[in-house]
């Protein structure tokens, strides 16, 4: 399992280089049409994969689907379209600001502090001092990194 994990983060952890190297020539948006567009065609392609050899399974995927009430159905609509201003939000960090590693960095940083607020606050999760230690001292090496002031 280790090898999944690592093989995934490493090359998660090149995408923000490559997403930089092309935002040198398109601007974010035009590379949001065109990413949209690739993975559009590999998901259909992976859907004529499974209509043709494996059509219990698409069968079983529309089943799901008309199961779904119209709350859920708003939810995947507000994922979706909170999925596509992210990846705006990300593309142009990435070529305005910092640099991608610090950009990476602080994302999943940020994410993981957001999780921890988000269970607290709904979920009703407990954390003690030692994880409000952790979110501090994150935030701090966030604005430490980001910050282009020397302190001493």
């Amino acid at each position: 399992m280790y090898q999944y994990i690592l093989g995934a983060s490493l090359f998660k952890s090149a995408v923000p280089y490559m997403r930089k190297h092309v935002l040198n020539t398109l601007d974010s948006h035009d590379l949001l049409y065109l990413d949209a567009f690739i993975f559009f065609i590999i998901v259909l392609c992976i859907f004529c994969y499974r209509c043709i050899f494996d059509r219990t399974h698409i069968v079983n995927t529309l089943s799901n689907y008309k199961q779904l009430s119209y709350y859920q159905i708003l939810c995947v609509v507000a994922i979706s379209l909170i999925s596509v201003l992210v990846v705006y939000m990300v593309l142009q960090m990435d070529k305005f600001y910092n640099t991608p590693l610090i950009n990476y960095i602080s994302r999943v940083s940020l994410t993981s502090i957001c999780a921890i607020i988000i269970g607290v606050l709904y979920f009703k999760e407990k954390y003690n001092f030692q994880h409000l230690i952790g979110i501090l001292v994150t935030i701090a090496g966030i604005y430490l990194m980001t910050t282009n002031n020397i302190l001493f």
